[in-house]
């Protein structure tokens, strides 16, 4: 296939968004209208170059993008956009992360939150044809007890149509820190409700990461998982046991996990056998939307228009679609390749 007319087809195709959290998917134009006085540049400062560490990566949520949320009216209009910005890029299924303490630090409640996410997420899925599954994330470098609790509170609430707002967990952050047995014991308590398991792991971490948190937490969807490639033993036991891998290549290489798109692991976990979706984590900080990423497997990391096929497909096959609609949007994928 041509060059031209794969990116075309990877531009029509639909795609799902498995990785990828709201406050590091924030509309630049929006956080600089919420932020007048800063008098922020046309396009974020830090795009082009890679983080120096994972702490300066951290700092920027502080300094530009919390003082852009923390208002009910705002928190609507970021998740709305986020999900209209995906719906833009033909993006059909999305498990947008949320940090609930994040959009507190102006002294709204969990529940005033949660309520402007719903408000924000059934808007765009009655005007961008996309369905939107809410994750709540856990961050292992703040106090467990006090995060644990408003997600359980998080767990309670109901949409309209009486389904779980929350449809899982995903203990995030920098997974060297390891997994608190407090966020175990909310795993726990959360698998028999049917809530999707997820964790960060192996994105800065090595192996011992990966296979420690999935042991603590009985995950079975890896947020990264790179660092498992250090283990082949590992990887075979990951990749006969089905565990779901979401990877984010840019992300990857401008946080240390990768040296280049050429070079990146996911090539070995491809070649171990591994259930692997490609997503884009943090588009206001790497500067890559979902769309950049398959651009990027298919140019710069040599993936042939049917891994992309499949990388597509998988995205829909790891959903929390019912099953008819998984069927649907895979048989969509395969159609926009003919």
């Amino acid at each position: 296939m041509a060059p031209a007319e794969l990116a075309d087809r990877i531009r029509r195709m639909p795609k799902a968004e498995l990785h990828l959290h709201l406050e590091g998917a924030l509309r630049w134009s929006t956080v600089r209208e919420f932020n007048p006085q800063a008098r922020l540049l046309e396009s974020p400062p830090w795009l082009g170059k890679p983080f120096a560490s994972f702490e300066e990566f951290r700092e920027i949520f502080r300094e530009y993008l919390i003082p852009a949320s923390g208002t009910e009216e705002r928190i609507e209009r970021h998740m709305f956009e986020l999900l209209e910005s995906l719906a833009h890029e033909n993006v059909r299924y999305a498990e947008p992360i949320l940090y609930l303490p994040f959009h507190m630090a102006r002294g709204l409640s969990a529940a005033q939150v949660l309520a402007a996410v719903q408000r924000g997420m059934l808007r765009a899925e009655r005007e961008c044809a996309i369905v939107c599954r809410l994750i709540i994330g856990l961050n292992r470098a703040r106090e467990a007890n006090e995060q644990a609790a408003l997600a359980r509170q998080a767990m309670e609430i109901s949409r309209p149509d009486g389904t779980r707002l929350v449809a899982g967990l995903d203990v995030m952050s920098d997974d060297r820190f390891g997994v608190d047995s407090v966020f175990a014991e909310l795993y726990r308590d959360a698998r028999p409700m049917g809530l999707r398991l997820k964790v960060h792991a192996g994105e800065l971490g090595g192996p011992e990461i990966v296979r420690d948190a999935l042991e603590k937490l009985g995950a079975t969807h890896l947020s990264h998982g790179v660092g498992a490639t250090k283990d082949p033993a590992l990887l075979r036991e990951l990749a006969a046991s089905g565990i779901w891998f979401h990877v984010c290549p840019t992300s990857n290489i401008l946080l240390g996990a990768a040296t280049d798109y050429a070079s990146h692991p996911i090539k070995r976990l491809a070649d171990a056998g591994c259930n692997l979706t490609l997503n884009s984590d943090d588009p206001i900080l790497f500067g890559a939307s979902l769309t950049d990423e398959y651009l990027h497997a298919a140019f710069d990391m040599g993936y042939s228009s049917d891994d992309i096929e499949r990388f597509a497909m998988n995205g829909f096959a790891a959903s929390l679609l019912s099953e008819s609609e998984r069927a649907h949007w895979m048989r969509a994928v395969q159609q926009a390749f003919e």
